[in-house]
């Protein structure tokens, strides 16, 4: 079984749903947001609604994604040695 789906968010700009369609995409996961894993600062992609929109009237199926990022721990000063 071949199913073709892509991953969208704002990067991708305005997207022709149609042609997505008409191209053989079955489906899409389309990014809601992004932000930290510990659920503070997060944005909501600002192509999600029209995205989520656009893939359905097309009659493309839809998934969603989220990206979460984690800042690298404090590494302790090195001790000096000597």
């Amino acid at each position: 079984m071949n199913i073709k789906g892509i991953d969208v968010s704002v990067w991708q700009g305005k997207i022709d749903w149609k042609k997505v369609k008409a191209s053989g995409i079955v489906f899409a996961m389309i990014r809601v947001g992004y932000g930290s894993s510990q659920g503070n600062d997060c944005k909501m992609d600002t192509y999600f609604k029209a995205n989520v929109e656009g893939a359905l009237a097309a009659g493309v199926e839809v998934g969603i994604s989220s990206i979460a990022t984690q800042k690298a721990p404090r590494r302790p000063p090195e001790r000096r040695r000597g």
